[in-house]
């Protein structure tokens, strides 16, 4: 910008001629723009890095939910040892647990791997002992999978 201090060039407005300007002036406002945008975009980032499972994510809800203890069962030795069994994710696990109790599912990411993962859903499907481990990690809260 600095190079066009005094290349002087018309102002707009409105898409008219107004005053004069700097060619300076006017990469400046584009300057200003690009950097508002790059804080909306780490802001939005920082909005989105959340847990939806068990957040109430759509409408909200008036059950006590604990995100926590979903977070906790992401990494939960039962749901792990079943995932592993079937070579998915725990998320996946829990997914296809809901779809099998009838449940139906609209899982959210933004993130391409887990967008992926949340329709690889229907080639697996648990055995009632395995569906029976899972409800028996229930604490007769009100979880959105649940």
């Amino acid at each position: 910008m600095e190079a066009h201090v005094e290349t002087i060039m018309p102002g707009f407005t409105h898409l008219q001629k107004a005053q004069p300007t700097t060619l300076a002036h006017h990469l400046g406002a584009y300057f200003e723009m690009f950097k508002r945008d790059r804080q909306r975009l780490s802001d939005l980032y920082a909005r989105m890095n959340y847990c939806p499972l068990g957040s109430g994510a759509q409408a909200g809800t008036t059950f006590p939910l604990d995100r926590d203890y979903t977070a906790e069962l992401l990494g939960n030795e039962v749901i792990s040892e079943i995932a592993r069994a079937h070579g998915k994710s725990s998320a996946q696990v829990i997914l296809r647990w809901n779809l099998q109790k009838g449940v139906v599912v609209i899982p959210g990411s933004s993130n391409p791997d887990h967008i992926r993962e949340n329709t690889e859903l229907f080639d697996f499907e648990l055995t009632e002992e395995e569906m029976e481990r899972i409800h028996g990690l229930d604490r007769n809260e009100k979880h959105d999978w649940y």
